[in-house]
């Protein structure tokens, strides 16, 4: 419990009057108090209506009469208490009303407690907890997934990239391979990064067949609200997609079920970027050395065929003999005919 202010002691001050001295726990009850006298004065006593999802602390055992617990929101999370006798509806999305104050700063960290009065309506749909998640995604994270780095060996590499127009996400993607733009095309699509809805659309729009494209990057910084790109929908395109989906979502200490579904994932934007400058660079040195081989391999083949051209040349002209020969003796053969014939003529008419 918070200490009361007045439970000071009495010192003399320099000029001889008597001043309150304070200890710690009255400092930090004085702090308490006058940030609840400001937020009575924005709010007066009228409580504010949330929309977040109640998670239980601990065992959920109810200490002093009161019960503990968190509610959560897109990634947000305060603490909350009770009173034992409000029926809280755990793991269910609701709308809670709440005083808008501090109930309790009595441990580290210094974070303040909402105190909810009662609830205003509840979603009849259990939201699952993380642990509750991962466990009904597991068959989606324990699959065999796409071999990403082969196409880049494709010609006319086709890449989109689903991320916010005109952010740094996409700046981090594409700056990297910006001297390989003969070996791939990269194409942004523009979503709002914090709507799992925008980037479910961005999505369809990339895998379509008529847009051609061969592998479609999902690409946003941190910041709050990232949990929200786990949502079923998404979850369920990505699994589903006709195209092998790469995610670079968040910071490095980011994890989401969406990183572990993908066919490939990197911790951020910018190591995107790098991964695909380093695999269009090895295509390229690839290739490169294709065309090397297969100049060596023509420069190698060249005595051979000057030998086989040097040979057709002596075939060329033995045949060329055979001809003139075979029309020299049609020749003599034909004249030798005719004059055994002429001669024939002449012996029957001297009969």
């Amino acid at each position: 419990m918070i200490a009361n202010p007045k439970s000071s002691s009495q010192a003399q001050g320099q000029d001889g009057q008597m001043e309150a001295v304070y200890g710690l726990p009255e400092v930090l009850a004085i702090y308490q108090r006058a940030l609840q006298g400001f937020c009575q004065q924005e709010r007066g006593q009228r409580p504010l209506c949330v929309k977040a999802v109640a998670r239980k602390k601990g065992n959920g055992r109810a200490i002093g009469g009161i019960q503990y617990f968190t509610l959560e929101d897109r990634g947000t999370k305060f603490e909350a208490r009770a009173s034992n006798g409000l029926e809280i509806p755990y793991n269910r999305e609701g709308e809670f009303m709440v005083l808008l104050g501090v109930a309790n700063w009595n441990r580290p960290p210094l974070m303040p407690q909402l105190e909810v009065v009662a609830i205003r309506r509840q979603a009849e749909q259990v939201q699952p907890n993380q642990e509750e998640r991962l466990a009904k995604w597991q068959w989606a994270i324990v699959r065999r997934r796409r071999e990403v780095e082969p196409l880049f060996e494709l010609e006319g590499l086709k890449i989109a990239v689903v991320t916010t127009r005109g952010g740094e996400a996409w700046s981090d993607v594409e700056s990297p391979v910006s001297e390989f733009r003969e070996l791939v095309r990269i194409e942004g699509i523009w979503a709002r990064m914090s709507d799992p809805q925008s980037v479910a659309e961005a999505l369809v729009t990339a895998c379509r067949k008529e847009a051609g494209y061969h592998m479609v990057i999902l690409a946003r910084g941190g910041g709050e609200a990232i949990e929200a790109l786990d949502d079923e929908h998404l979850l369920n395109l990505v699994v589903r997609s006709p195209l092998p989906v790469v995610t670079a979502i968040g910071h490095t200490r980011d994890t989401l079920i969406l990183d572990r579904i993908a066919d490939k994932s990197l911790a951020t934007p910018r190591e995107c970027g790098l991964w695909l400058r380093t695999n269009l660079e090895r295509a390229f040195l690839k290739k490169k050395s294709l065309v090397h081989a297969q100049e060596l391999k023509a420069l190698e083949r060249v005595p051979q065929l000057e030998a086989s051209m040097l040979h057709l040349a002596q075939e060329v002209k033995r045949w060329k003999r055979r001809y003139w020969l075979v029309v020299w003796l049609w020749l003599v053969t034909m004249l030798a005919i005719v004059w055994l014939w002429s001669g024939a003529e002449n012996w029957w008419l001297r009969l």
